[in-house]
């Protein structure tokens, strides 16, 4: 077995006494201890009231969860508290959804084949693609710039 050099053992022992530390809550800084403090943490509200069969998550600028609900036809939209701003029903079983740097939300949805693109109030601001049985399951959907955008469907789509 190797011998290990002095500065090796050093390393090992300050490296023990480090983990030791982080047990009792503290550090072992030049022979001193300093108290660790806890980590500011807020608490975020349970995301599935309301929710049946969440499918996919987007976020905006402004820190807003989007999610889709397969089964509820359904994009919840929450703060970042959880706190909820809105709800678009109506939809044919969504699946994809993602936000641009503009707020258009683009939503896929299963049951009519296509990808809606709404405004940031949630009017219709049209369809991608040829609009209805474009896509097959549009259930991954990215934006890459206010003009370009790709998915995971099936029947793969990149445009």
């Amino acid at each position: 077995m190797r011998m290990m050099g002095r500065s090796t053992r050093m390393l090992m022992v300050g490296f023990a006494l480090f983990l030791l530390s982080i047990g009792q809550s503290m550090f072992c800084v030049a022979s001193a201890a300093l108290p660790v403090s806890a980590p500011t943490v807020t608490p975020l509200r349970a995301y599935r009231d309301g929710l049946l069969a969440p499918s996919r998550i987007a976020t905006d600028s402004a820190g807003r969860v989007y999610i889709t609900d397969y089964a509820l036809g359904q994009v919840i939209v929450r703060d970042e508290l959880g706190r909820l701003v809105s709800v678009k029903d109506g939809l044919d079983h969504p699946l994809g959804i993602a936000v641009d740097s503009t707020g258009r939300i683009y939503v896929g949805e299963d049951g009519t084949g296509s990808v809606s693109m709404f405004l940031p109030n949630w009017s219709l601001a049209g369809k991608l693609g040829q609009g209805a049985g474009e896509f097959q399951m549009p259930n991954h959907i990215t934006i890459h710039s206010n003009t370009s955008f790709s998915g995971n469907f099936l029947g793969s789509l990149s445009r």
